[in-house]
Parts: structure tokens; sequence; C-alpha cells
């Protein structure tokens, strides 16, 4: 993602890795000789805020940084998702995949 090559770019820029949370994980704890991290989460849930915020806080050497997608954008690509019938589990459909779907409009069908 594009996010996650901006995130790789800041890192290395600070001589840090990245490490990629995707789901809830607790945060990795680092000391040397692996070297401090980059945190980078995919997505952050309301009730983890407070911990990763103790987290930055604990240094001043932590920094934050903040990718917000176009909010337009991302109601398009969460309507395309959900219309390929990627979450069968949603939409209770077997006809498609996520890899093999194609929308009949994209086709002028």
């Amino acid at each position: 993602t594009v996010g996650k090559v901006l995130a790789d770019a800041l890192c290395a820029a600070s001589g840090r890795r990245t490490h990629k949370y995707t789901f809830r994980e607790p945060p990795v704890e680092t000391s040397p000789p692996g070297g401090a991290l980059c945190h980078f989460l995919i997505k952050i849930y309301s009730e983890d805020v407070d911990m990763w915020m103790a987290r930055l806080a604990r240094s001043p050497h932590n920094r934050l940084v903040h990718f917000v997608r176009d909010p337009h954008e991302m109601a398009a690509s969460g309507y395309l998702f959900h219309r390929r019938g990627s979450e069968l589990e949603w939409t209770n459909s077997t006809q498609c995949s996520r890899d093999l779907c194609t929308l009949k409009e994209a086709y002028g069908a």
C-alpha cells in the first residue's frame, strides 16, 4: 500500500526497521541489538488508542505519523469491495471470489 511504502521510507530515513501490525497485536518490545522499530498499524481501534499514546509518550524520540484516506475514495473502495462479494459471510453469495469476480458495469454490460 502507499501507506506502507511511505512508512518504510520514513523509517529507513531514521535508521529503523518497520514492524507491521494487521490486527490488534500487542506492541513489539525492542532493545539492542534489534534496535528501535517503526510501528506501522493498518488500523487502530478506539479501545487501543490510550495504550499506543502512552507508548508514544514514553520517549521524546517517538513520533506519530497519521495517514488518512480520502473519504470519497474510501467509500467507493468499500462499495466495490462489498459489491464483488468479497465477504461471503456478509453477502451470503458464492458466485464470485475476491480475485475472480468482475463487475458487469466495468465492461458496459
